[in-house]
C-alpha cells in the first residue's frame, strides 16, 4: 500500500499519486476476496469434517468458478462501469448466505461426504463466479484509459490478499464468528461501497471424519 503515496514508475500517461488512486480498487478487491474466502474456510471446517477438507474444498471451487467468472467477465461486461452489476450481485448474494448459510449447514450436517462436497459445490459456486469479474474488469478499465500501472496492478492485489489473510484471522480472533468488511473505490472516477458480510470463527481442531454424526452438540457449533 505504501507505493500509492510514493511516485510510481510511468512512462509518462500516469507518475503522480493521482495517477494511482484507481490502484485503491485492486487493493479492495483483493482484500475482499481473501477475507470472504477465509470466512467461509473457517465455516465449513465443521460441516465437511476437518480442516484440510474444508481448506481444500473452499480453495479449490473458488478458485476454479472465480476463473470461469473472468473468463464470462470480457464477454458481460463490455464497459468497466457495469462492473456495478457483479458488485451488487456479491452483496446480495453474501447478505443470503449470511441469513441462511449456519442453519442450512446445521441441517445438512449428518448427509454423506460425498454429498457434502455437491452441497459445497453448490454453496460457493455462484458466489465465486461473481467474484471473478472485477479483478479482470478494473485491468482492462486501466488498459482502455491508458494507465500505465497495470503491473502495480497485479502487485497490490497480491500484497493486499496476502494482508487479508493476516487480518481475517485477526478480525476471527477477536471479534468472533461474524465478519464485517467494507471495501471501496472503483476507478475512473466512480465508486461503489459493498459491505461484505461472511461468517468467520476461529478452526476448531478435530480429528478427520468425513461424516460427523448428526447430533445436537455438532448442530451447536455450526450454529
Amino acid at each position: 500500500i505504501i507505493p500509492l503515496w510514493m511516485p510510481l514508475p510511468s512512462n509518462g500517461n500516469s507518475s503522480s499519486l493521482g495517477g494511482s488512486r484507481p490502484l485503491f480498487y485492486f487493493i479492495a478487491v483483493g482484500l475482499g476476496y481473501i477475507l470472504v474466502e477465509i470466512a467461509f474456510i473457517q465455516r465449513f471446517v465443521l460441516f465437511l469434517g476437518h480442516p484440510t477438507y474444508a481448506l481444500t474444498v473452499v480453495v479449490f471451487l473458488m478458485l476454479l468458478a472465480s476463473g470461469a467468472g473472468s473468463l464470462l467477465s470480457r464477454r458481460w461486461i463490455a464497459e468497466p462501469l457495469q462492473v456495478r452489476v457483479p458488485l451488487a450481485m456479491i452483496v446480495v448474494l453474501l447478505a443470503a448466505y449470511f441469513a441462511i448459510l449456519r442453519p442450512l449447514l446445521a441441517a445438512l450436517v449428518g448427509l454423506p461426504f460425498a454429498a457434502k462436497l455437491a452441497v459445497s459445490a453448490v454453496l460457493l459456486a455462484p458466489l465465486a463466479l461473481v467474484m471473478g469479474m472485477p479483478f479482470p474488469t478494473g485491468l482492462r478499465a486501466l488498459k482502455s484509459a491508458g494507465q500505465d500501472t497495470v503491473e502495480w496492478a497485479w502487485a497490490l492485489n497480491a500484497a493486499s490478499s496476502v494482508l487479508g489473510s493476516v487480518v481475517a484471522m485477526a478480525i476471527a480472533i477477536q471479534f468472533g464468528l461474524h465478519v464485517g468488511v467494507w471495501a471501496d473505490r472503483v476507478p475512473a472516477g466512480h465508486f461503489a461501497d459493498f459491505h461484505v458480510q461472511a461468517p468467520g470463527g476461529l478452526i476448531r481442531s478435530c480429528k478427520p471424519n468425513r461424516s460427523m454424526p448428526d447430533t445436537d452438540e455438532t448442530r451447536k457449533l455450526l450454529l
